[in-house]
C-alpha cells in the first residue's frame, strides 16, 4: 500500500509540474513572446522535466528498486499521453520514440531520486 502511494505521489508531481510549466507556456505563447522554434522545443522539454521530477519524487520515496518505480511511473503517464494521442490526433513513428524516452527519463529520474536521499 506504501509503494502505491509513492508511486501515485510521483504520478501527482509529475501532472502539476506538467501543468503549471504548460500553462506558463500558454501564457508566453498568447502574448506572443515565444516563436515557433522555441515553442517546439518547449513542448518536448516540458514533459521529459515533469516526467523525470516525477521519477525524482518517487525515487526518493522508495528504500529499493528505485527504477522499478520511475519506469512504472513513466509506463502510467505514457500510457496516458499515448491514449490521448490516439484519441486526438494521428499516430506517427517519432511519437513511439518520444514515448520510449519519456520512460527512460523517469526510470533516470527515479534512480537520481534513490540516490540523493541521505542516509542516516
Amino acid at each position: 500500500m506504501k509503494y502505491l502511494k509513492n508511486l501515485l505521489k510521483g504520478i501527482l508531481t509529475a501532472t502539476i509540474v506538467f501543468l503549471i510549466l504548460s500553462l506558463i507556456l500558454t501564457l508566453l505563447n498568447y502574448f506572443s513572446l515565444l516563436n515557433h522554434p522555441v515553442l517546439t522545443i518547449c513542448k518536448m522539454i516540458i514533459p521529459l522535466l515533469s516526467v523525470g521530477l516525477g521519477g525524482l519524487t518517487a525515487g526518493k520515496s522508495v528504500t529499493k528498486n528505485g527504477w522499478i518505480s520511475g519506469l512504472l511511473i513513466g509506463l502510467f503517464i505514457t500510457f496516458i499521453i499515448f491514449i490521448l494521442s490516439l484519441i486526438l490526433q494521428e499516430f506517427e513513428f517519432k511519437n513511439l520514440i518520444f514515448f520510449i524516452i519519456l520512460i527512460i527519463t523517469s526510470t533516470f529520474g527515479s534512480m537520481l531520486g534513490i540516490n540523493t536521499k541521505k542516509t542516516a
